[in-house]
């Protein structure tokens, strides 16, 4: 019997619904609900009597469009999925800007340190002020009102790092993702990226599915034939992003998220 799970998600759940709607027999061991909400209305929510219910007009009607109806009676699932919600990595570009420590690869050609215009740190400073960034996301807020009222498991898939092809974007935090990945510290601000999800997800016990290492270019950037053809998260249709959209992946790899999610579940679900 399939296992029921249910996935809250922002835009970035449209990768896994697509890819579930294509394939389901691929997941077949999942019985999955998927529930989105754009921006933060999975934060308008409430939970009655076992039930989240949206609690703003907003809300209800992202709800009712989207796949949670009149609520989300949590009893009913195994375990829950929090996927995307403002996880990404391009939060750190600007610490990354500002402020470096030894064992990075830009710093291998610094002469001078001490004149080094980033602010040279500890790696245990850094890792501390990137959590200090990372924090009162949409997702950690969300995962402690779920935590509340459940002792099922919860994962978090993070959003996928911004694509490759952003090589063409003049957008600021694009820019400087470039560099990091130009920089030789793409592997390093992802390990730092990884490590800051897993400290803030100990407050609700939620278990980091990071981003599958063959998706992964530079370090620090989706590849693009894992974000080209993204689909947008919609109540009806299927709408494609606009080619200058670098922050959504595609079915594809949404597949590998489920695959993630399901061995996960699985082996969770059995040792329980």
């Amino acid at each position: 019997m399939s296992i029921p799970i249910c996935l809250f998600g922002n835009s970035h759940i449209a990768a896994l619904r697509t890819a579930h709607l294509e394939a389901p027999e691929r997941w077949s061991e999942l019985a999955p609900q998927m529930v989105g909400a754009h921006k933060t209305k999975l934060v308008q929510t409430e939970v009655i009597d076992g039930v989240l219910r949206p609690r703003t007009e907003d809300a209800k009607v992202a709800f009712a469009k989207l796949g949670g109806g009149a609520g989300i009676e949590l009893d009913r699932f195994e375990a829950f999925v929090i996927v995307g919600c403002n996880s990404a990595s391009s939060n750190l570009v600007r610490l990354h800007r500002d402020a470096r420590f030894l064992g990075m690869a830009s710093l291998k050609e610094v002469e001078d340190l001490a004149k080094m215009e980033p602010a040279l740190l500890s790696r245990s400073a850094f890792e501390t002020i990137a959590v200090e960034h990372m924090g009162r996301r949409l997702w950690t807020r969300f995962a402690v009102l779920l935590r509340e009222h459940t002792d099922k498991p919860i994962y978090l898939c993070p959003q996928p790092h911004v694509s490759q092809d952003a090589v063409h974007s003049d957008d600021p935090n694009h820019v400087l993702l470039q560099n990091i990945a130009v920089s030789g510290d793409g592997r390093i601000m992802n390990n730092i990226h990884r490590l800051t999800l897993t400290e803030l997800a100990k407050d609700a016990n939620v278990t980091v599915l990071s981003q599958p290492k063959s998706t992964i270019s530079r370090g620090i950037m989706t590849k693009r034939e894992m974000s080209r053809g993204s689909i947008r998260l919609a109540a009806t249709g299927r709408f494609e992003h606009d080619r200058t959209d670098y922050d959504h992946a595609n079915a594809t790899y949404g597949g590998l998220v489920l695959d993630q999610i399901q061995e996960a579940v699985l082996a969770d679900v059995k040792q329980g």
